[in-house]
């Protein structure tokens, strides 16, 4: 076998990169180990953002964006990515039939059992 051959042979692939990050972080920190079922795209944020919308159910999104610390737009986009995960549910509610309807996010089995 001559050099070239030898070197490139003991490149990891995309796969043994990613198992190696998930055993060093689940390492380094064993609270994240949940993270790494799920993948590379839950964020302390949006486990953040989870936790309040478990702790604080049927607010006003703008009422939860601030208890968060959340700019508005910020608060937006998490909840967009959290959609896109599967792991709230929007529903609109309008309580007394009176006023300005607003949406409701509730958390699905997926998120709670993420948050455990």
């Amino acid at each position: 076998m001559d050099f070239t051959a030898f070197k490139f042979s003991r490149l990891a692939g995309p796969a043994d990169i990613e198992d190696r990050r998930r055993a060093a972080v689940a390492s380094l920190h064993p609270q994240e180990s949940k993270q790494a079922i799920y993948g590379p795209t839950i964020t302390e944020e949006l486990l953040s953002y989870l936790k309040i919308i478990s702790d604080h159910p049927g607010i006003q999104a703008t009422k939860r964006d601030r208890l968060a610390g959340f700019s508005l737009r910020k608060g937006s986009h998490l909840r967009k990515q959290l959609l896109k995960l599967g792991l709230i549910e929007e529903f609109q509610a309008n309580p007394g039939g009176r006023g300005q309807a607003f949406v409701e996010v509730r958390l699905t089995p997926k998120a709670q059992a993420l948050l455990g």
